[in-house]
């Protein structure tokens, strides 16, 4: 996954606002690529520009670390099933009550500590996910996600990137090589 694609990511699933911003989101990917040791080689290219699927489970569970998320408590207490049931409602129906919400939460991504099990972050922010695609699918809430509510979501993935290989070869360029 390309750092654009990172971003639409993080963007298109609802974990940006103004308690996790792009720039969190950049920092995530940033501090989970993998290490080369010839940055200059091709797959040391691929390596430092990139997330594998390892590094990408770790880009996710730094997000989770960071993004203001309900407790347990507190999705019980709203009567809701899950946290992105919680954040959504929150959103759609008291939007001053959620900036509030985001700013009470607000963490250092530097030095993250959530307040509560960083797997209960993890789940918390998948459950987000999950019910962003239901939404954007039109499809039932019952928290999973079918092929068919796959196929009919349309997150903005229609537009051509620049390949890695052009980056890398204006990385080397500025470097000389």
């Amino acid at each position: 996954m390309s750092f654009d694609e990172w971003k639409e990511f993080c963007v298109d699933l609802g974990f940006v606002d103004a308690g996790f911003t792009l720039r969190d989101a950049a920092s995530c990917f940033v501090r989970s690529r993998m290490q080369a040791v010839d940055e200059c080689s091709e797959e040391g290219w691929a390596r430092i520009t990139t997330l594998g699927f390892e590094d990408f489970l770790e880009a996710f569970v730094r997000a989770a670390a960071i993004k203001a998320l309900p407790t347990d408590a507190e999705i019980d207490q709203a009567g809701l099933s899950d946290a992105g049931q919680f954040l959504l409602t929150m959103q759609r129906k008291r939007p001053e009550a959620y900036q509030d919400f985001v700013r009470e939460r607000a963490v250092d991504p530097l030095h993250p500590g959530a307040a509560q099990p960083v797997a209960r972050c993890v789940e918390h922010l998948a459950m987000l996910m999950v019910r962003v695609v239901e939404r954007a699918a039109q499809a039932e809430g019952d928290a999973k996600i079918a092929r068919m509510e796959a196929a009919k979501l349309d997150l903005k993935s229609g537009k051509a990137k620049d390949s890695p290989s052009k980056d890398r070869e204006k990385f080397l360029a500025s470097k000389g090589l």
